[in-house]
């Protein structure tokens, strides 16, 4: 069969070979192109973006698992280190500083600069109170110890000060009002 189709090509040759597709055929054949290359790239595309999507929800989850395994750790650590009178002495002055710190809150509710100046001078003790706490098992204990009794009567003592300055302010304020 293949040598009767052969022979056929060869003795038509000539009328394959002049035989042009129409134009039409041609764009027609365009098109479809076009179009498959359209679907393919904007599935391309699409695939890309979820691909970009999963990898980075996979770094948050990572980044979060991790985090969390840090904290609880040192958490955990400093939570069974640290001994009762320690925590004893902290509950102290943590009501204090509390109290003092609702005073002052309340005293800049008209002044958000005060409130922001004083609230991040807090912050930073805070956050080193923080820090010392969770070295607390790491170093000498009674260094840390000291450290961090240091850091909460320097907190009070700032809020005495702040607490100071806002009632002179007030007085200032109420003099003005009064001439």
């Amino acid at each position: 069969m293949s040598d009767e189709l052969e022979k056929y090509i060869q003795k038509n040759r000539d009328r394959f070979d002049d035989g042009a597709p129409s134009d039409q055929l041609w764009q027609k054949i365009s098109n479809d192109l076009d179009r498959h290359d359209a679907r393919k790239t904007g599935s391309k595309r699409a695939l890309r973006v979820w691909q970009v999507a999963a990898a980075v929800l996979l770094l948050i989850t990572g980044w979060l698992a991790m985090d969390k395994i840090q904290t609880d750790g040192r958490n955990g650590v400093a939570q069974e280190v640290i001994p009762v009178e320690i925590k004893e002495v902290e509950a102290f002055y943590a009501q204090q500083i509390s109290e003092k710190r609702q005073t002052m809150l309340a005293l800049t509710e008209n002044r958000p600069d005060l409130k922001e100046q004083f609230s991040d001078e807090l912050n930073e003790l805070d956050s080193a109170y923080s820090a010392l706490k969770s070295d607390f098992g790491k170093g000498d204990p009674e260094e840390v110890t000291n450290a961090m009794i240091w850091n909460l009567q320097l907190r009070i003592e700032i809020l005495n000060r702040q607490l100071e300055i806002l009632k002179e302010i007030k007085t200032e304020v109420n003099d003005e009002t009064i001439i």
